[in-house]
């Protein structure tokens, strides 16, 4: 019977050269783990960055003046100022929504209510400015403001403060829950008791 003998030498030189071969491949399968890590983020990173997750805000200013000069429009939804860069989506579907009629709103005078008219007449009031209206504008609001806040996450445009307020989306909400619970009725001739949390603004977003 023919016998073949491996020094030991043989074989620690063996073992050696499996170890370093296991070595290199653990070595080589960190450097993919940390290119596939790297460009894994590098790609979540860009689709955030292309679905407009912005890092600074844009401003319509303080003044007329300014908000002119930016380019931003009056939108009637939110009645504020925004830049061409902030959603508008829902806008000419919350004015058709009015109808045959336009919006109306009105505000408080040591002489009782005074109507201002539709929604571009309260382009000019000072930031702050309160003003009253409906029940049925008010909810129309609330659909559309709501609807826009989704429409911009899934789109990746930027939205305005008030747009992406938390306690706002919270009022709509409560709001549209009472009424569909008690049913609106006659209530939408009635104007709104939560006007005094609406205001006149320029808008950031």
């Amino acid at each position: 019977m023919d016998y073949k003998y491996t020094s030991i030498d043989d074989t620690s030189k063996t073992r050696q050269g499996h170890w370093c071969s296991s070595w290199r491949r653990e070595i080589v399968s960190a450097i993919l783990i940390a290119i596939l890590s790297s460009a894994a983020t590098f790609g979540i990173a860009s689709l955030l960055s292309d679905r407009g997750v912005q890092s600074q805000p844009v401003s319509c200013g303080k003044t007329f003046e300014e908000a002119h000069a930016h380019g931003c429009r009056f939108d009637a939804l939110t009645l504020t100022w925004l830049r061409p860069e902030c959603s508008q989506h829902g806008n000419e579907e919350f004015l058709d929504a009015a109808g045959n009629e336009t919006w109306r709103y009105w505000e408080k005078s040591t002489n009782g209510l005074v109507e201002l008219g539709h929604y571009e007449s309260l382009a000019y009031l000072a930031p702050g400015s309160l003003y009253l209206a409906t029940y049925d504008q008010y909810l129309t609001h609330c659909m559309w403001i709501l609807l826009r806040v989704h429409h911009a996450l899934e789109y990746g445009q930027r939205l305005d403060f008030q747009s992406i307020s938390y306690e706002h989306s919270k009022d709509c909400l409560g709001l549209l829950l009472k009424e569909a619970k008690r049913g609106v009725g006659e209530n939408l001739t009635q104007l709104s008791t939560h006007a005094v949390a609406n205001e006149i603004d320029y808008g950031v977003c």
